[in-house]
């Protein structure tokens, strides 16, 4: 991965992926909201913090710690789950640290105990059994919120980015071409129809999720219809795009073109090398995505 130059408040908006999972944000913050929180919690949030929440009250992130890769989400401000007060580590985290990330072995915490009026970033990683985190062990990530934004990384390893003003469609078709294998549908992400290679008859593997740049702003879930269930009783909920946002787009990573194809390499990252050559060698363009993000 590569880090980006360090966020400011120009910039804080970039962090939250896209396009945005409504059930995971908060109501939009009000100052009422911060202080009745900061009186639950019993101390005042870093101002960097609350900034961040004004730009989307929590939610996940497209970006992450370098030693830290799990942690990809921030804790918002607000009634529902999973929030800064009312989340499931607070519980069993040590008085003085607030939670605002966790995962199955982790939780990222403000750490009041050194300072109670600016707090250090630390993780606790742990285990869960029978509904309890168990703290193993202690890692200092920063001394405030403000270096923890700055070491914060863009997802990169594994993207690509196909310099074209083709329609996703076309560009199927010329990846399809070039690496000679089968390209169909593989799911549809808030709205966003992902593309894949067809491995069922390779002799070699060779996987590539291909998509766009832009993407509608936000989405949701939806019950299957029973055609759906009966179809495939394991399809339950379907994303789509929320239909009180029918019209709002976003850029996955607005340091690239809307116009250009992304193209990942979730599970072998050994054949981006020869993607790329396969595609130069055909007269195509194709950058890693960190080369946008210098």
């Amino acid at each position: 991965m590569l880090t980006i130059a360090p966020f400011t408040m120009k910039n804080l908006s970039t962090i939250w992926e896209r396009p945005v999972y409504l059930p995971n944000v908060q109501p939009t913050l009000t100052e009422r909201a911060i202080l009745e929180t900061e009186m639950q919690i019993g101390y005042k949030l870093p101002v960097e913090f609350t900034n961040l929440l004004k730009t989307q009250n929590g939610g996940t992130t497209r970006c992450t710690l370098e030693h830290l890769p799990n942690h990809i989400s921030i804790f918002g401000i607000g009634p529902n789950k999973e929030s800064i007060s009312n989340n499931i580590f607070q519980k069993w985290t040590p008085e003085g640290l607030i939670p605002f990330d966790g995962d199955c072995d982790f939780c990222l915490c403000m750490d009041y105990r050194e300072n109670t009026n600016t707090p250090a970033i630390t993780a606790l990683h742990g285990k869960w059994n029978e509904d309890i985190f168990y703290t193993l062990e202690e890692q200092a990530i920063a001394e405030n919120f403000n270096d923890y934004l700055s070491m914060l990384e863009v997802h990169a390893s594994d993207t690509l980015v196909f310099e074209t003003e083709m329609s996703i469609r076309e560009a199927k078709a010329v990846i399809s071409r070039v690496i000679q294998r089968k390209i169909r549908p593989a799911s549809t992400m808030g709205g966003v129809v992902y593309y894949t290679t067809d491995l069922r008859n390779a002799k070699d593997y060779f996987s590539i999720d291909i998509y766009n740049n832009i993407v509608p702003k936000y989405y949701t879930l939806r019950d299957a219809t029973q055609e759906e269930y009966q179809r495939d009783p394991l399809e339950r909920k379907f994303e789509v795009i929320d239909k009180n946002y029918p019209n709002e787009f976003a850029l996955r990573h607005p340091e690239v073109p809307a116009e250009f194809i992304l193209l990942d390499f979730p599970v072998v990252s050994n054949v981006r090398l020869t993607f790329l050559e396969k595609m130069r060698k055909a007269g195509y363009t194709v950058r890693p995505l960190k080369h946008y993000l210098d």
